[in-house]
């Protein structure tokens, strides 16, 4: 919410800088954002953002959304937050808001001749090289088996939950 409302830059807390911000965000972007080293999401780890960007209020509004439709059911599992506001919600969100199907792998619509379009409409996409020389996930990115909130393999679990998600709400 906070980054809805006066923009910025977020990276998680265990993320390392490689150099600094005004290095790989030019001010021209509006929405800077990444692709998993899979192809398959895009990063959640870090990402950046002008003030109230339609792209986050689309994801505020799924995941408001989706706490009021009734997850009760979902508190006690380990997956809530990953499966609440996790990469495939972003990923979702991000697609939706640019007028990509859920079949659209984000590495593809990096390199399509709409997502170089979207540049001109301050749509900024880092690759995993270029997003590598501005930063690095210390642990979770880097280590699959990396447990944290009692969970481990968090990418298999994504697509778990994507796909799951694509059977029950298709596009």
């Amino acid at each position: 919410m906070v980054l809805y409302i006066h923009g910025g830059v977020y990276a998680d807390a265990e993320a390392r800088d490689h150099r600094a911000i005004n290095q790989w965000i030019s001010p021209d972007c509006e929405f800077v954002v990444g692709v998993e080293g899979n192809g398959a999401f895009f990063c959640q780890w870090p990402f950046a953002s002008g003030p109230r960007h339609p792209i986050l209020k689309r994801l505020v509004k799924k995941i408001f959304d989706k706490l009021a439709n009734g997850l009760e059911s979902e508190f006690s599992s380990p997956h809530f937050v990953h499966r609440v506001t996790g990469p495939a919600i972003f990923t979702d969100a991000i697609r939706e808001s640019l007028g990509f199907s859920r079949e659209d792998r984000p590495v593809d619509i990096i390199r399509s001749e709409r997502g170089m379009e979207l540049r001109k409409e301050g749509i900024c996409w880092l690759t995993r090289v270029q997003l590598s020389f501005a930063l690095s996930n210390m642990f979770a990115h880097q280590r699959l088996d990396f447990t944290q909130s009692g969970w481990s393999n968090w990418f298999e679990e994504a697509v778990e939950i994507n796909e799951e998600a694509t059977r029950e709400n298709p596009s």
